[in-house]
């Protein structure tokens, strides 16, 4: 069984191709494919679908942060799942057992110091333009070289630095 199909059964019992092909676009313009010693953060992670794949997938340093406890305690569960899932291939050693430290319950621009992300994402749609604003500032003070963000931010989908 494929690592992205297992992230995605590890949560919702069925795979979604759509979600794997978005998450892949996300890497291709944050140009994670390319990068050297990246580390990836998910700002508002959700249940952790976009950390498992970049961590597992790429083999990225990843962390997610999200608001919401109880999507948070989902998706911790969730990695647990997919860490004892013996019919998980691909995994280099010691992958699995970290699968359940890589989310993270908190504000995202609170948490947004500790991340020492060099590409970071957010699924910004339900932010409006002064809290996208807020967190582009707030990422500006950050070592995070490349951002993407599904509201546009100044007109681009993701902007890089450097």
């Amino acid at each position: 069984m494929g690592l992205t199909t297992q992230v995605e059964n590890s949560s919702r019992n069925e795979p979604n191709p759509g979600a794997q092909a978005g998450a892949r676009q996300v890497f291709e313009e944050l140009g994670l494919y390319d990068a050297e010693d990246a580390t990836f953060a998910d700002l508002g992670s959700g249940v952790g679908k976009l950390v498992a794949q970049a961590y597992l997938e790429l083999g990225v340093n990843a962390a997610g942060v999200e608001l919401s406890r109880t999507r948070h305690d989902r998706g911790v569960e969730a990695m647990k799942r997919l860490a004892a899932d013996e019919r998980v291939e691909g995994l280099r050693p010691g992958a699995a057992a970290a699968l359940p430290g890589l989310l993270r319950h908190g504000d995202l621009l609170a948490e947004r110091p500790k991340l020492e992300a060099t590409h970071a994402y957010v699924a910004s749609l339900l932010f409006d333009e002064p809290m996208t604003e807020r967190l582009g500032a707030a990422l500006d003070e950050t070592g995070v070289v490349r951002f993407a963000a599904l509201r546009r931010r100044r007109g681009s989908f993701c902007r890089g630095r450097r």
